[in-house]
C-alpha cells in the first residue's frame, strides 16, 4: 500500500490519512505514518486538528495507539511529547477531546505519553471543564481519583466545571458534582453569576430544582444587581415554571413529606418532634379508627 500512496502529493495524502482515521481503517493509516518521504503529523484537517486530535475527538482508540506507536518509530521523544501537547486554533489539545468523550483508554495512552493534564485552551478550559461540557461524569472520576484534580478550578471567565455543567444542562456530571458535600453551591464567577443564575439563563430546570433543594440562595446578585429572578422575569419568553420555583416558599405539608421543598431544609429538633408527632397521630388513627372500622365491614 505504500507503493501506491507513493504517487499521491501531499495533499491527497493528507486526505487520505484523514478518511482512514474516520472510516478506522488501521491499515491505511500505519501505512501513511510509516512512509519516510512524509511528515503525516503534519498534516490538518479542514478544522485545522491534526490526526491525534481527529482521532481522540472522534474516540478512536484503536487509530491513537497506532498513531503514537508510529510517532515514537519516527520522532525523538521530546518531539513526540511536544506534538502530544500541541494544540488546535481553539487550544485544545488531544487530551481535552479525550476527556471531552469520556475514552479512558485514549485518556490513559496519552498520559501515559506525556500529555500535560494541567494544560488549558485559550480560554482557561482545562480537562475537567471539558468533561463536564461533554457530560462524561467518567473522566471526572478518573481526574479526582487519580491525580486529585480540583473540582472547583477556574477558566479565564472563573467558571467552575459546576458553572459549565449548570449552563450546558450536563446533568450526570451535576449529579455527580452535587455528591461532594464541599462543592460551593454559590460560587460566582467573573460576572457574579452563580450556578442558580446560568441553570436560569440557559432553563436548565431540573439542574436549577436540585440547586433549589441542596441550598443555593436564590438573593445572590450578579455584578449588574441581577437576581436569578430578575433574569427569569426579564426573557423575552418568560418560563413560568422556573418563575414558580424560585418563588416558591417552604410549607409546612413539606415535612410530611408530601412535596419535596425547593429549598434546603435543615436538621431541627423542631422538624424531628414533627416528624414524630405527624407518625404518631397517623399510626393511631390506623389502629383505633380505620383497623375497627374495617372488621366491622367484613363482619358484615
Amino acid at each position: 500500500m505504500t507503493n501506491e500512496l507513493d504517487a499521491f502529493s501531499n495533499d491527497e495524502m493528507s486526505n487520505s490519512l484523514f478518511n482512514g482515521i474516520m472510516n478506522e481503517d488501521i491499515a491505511l493509516v500505519k501505512s501513511i505514518f510509516t512512509n519516510n518521504k512524509i511528515k503525516p503529523w503534519e498534516f490538518k484537517n479542514k478544522d485545522n486538528y491534526n490526526a491525534l486530535q481527529t482521532a481522540s475527538f472522534s474516540s478512536l482508540f484503536s487509530i491513537v495507539k497506532v498513531i503514537i506507536d508510529e510517532m515514537k518509530n519516527r520522532v525523538q521523544l521530546i518531539e513526540l511529547t511536544k506534538w502530544i501537547n500541541s494544540k488546535s486554533d481553539l487550544g485544545f489539545t488531544a487530551l481535552h477531546y479525550a476527556s471531552y468523550k469520556g475514552n479512558i483508554d485514549i485518556i490513559k495512552i496519552l498520559i501515559e505519553n506525556h500529555a500535560n493534564i494541567i494544560e488549558t485552551n485559550n480560554n482557561g478550559l482545562n480537562v475537567m471543564h471539558m468533561a463536564v461540557q461533554g457530560d462524561q461524569p467518567k473522566s471526572l472520576i478518573y481526574f479526582k481519583e487519580k491525580y486529585k484534580m480540583n473540582f472547583e478550578v477556574k477558566d479565564a471567565l472563573g467558571s467552575t466545571p459546576l458553572h459549565w455543567a449548570c449552563y450546558h444542562g450536563s446533568e450526570y456530571a451535576f449529579q455527580f458534582l452535587l455528591s461532594f458535600e464541599n462543592i460551593d453551591l454559590n460560587k460566582v464567577d467573573n460576572e457574579g453569576l452563580t450556578p442558580l443564575h446560568l441553570s436560569v439563563m440557559s432553563e436548565r430546570n431540573n439542574i436549577l430544582k436540585k440547586l433549589l433543594q441542596n441550598g443555593a440562595k436564590r438573593d445572590l446578585r450578579d455584578r449588574k444587581g441581577r437576581t436569578p429572578l430578575d433574569l427569569a422575569n426579564n426573557k423575552r419568553v418568560v418560563n413560568t415554571k422556573i418563575v414558580e420555583m424560585l418563588n416558591e416558599e417552604k410549607k409546612s405539608c413539606h415535612m410530611c413529606v408530601i412535596k419535596i421543598p425547593l429549598q434546603k431544609l435543615e436538621k431541627s429538633n423542631f422538624n424531628i418532634y414533627f416528624f414524630m408527632t405527624s407518625h404518631f397521630i397517623l399510626e393511631t388513627l390506623v389502629f383505633f379508627i380505620l383497623l375497627p372500622c374495617k372488621i366491622i365491614l367484613l363482619k358484615f
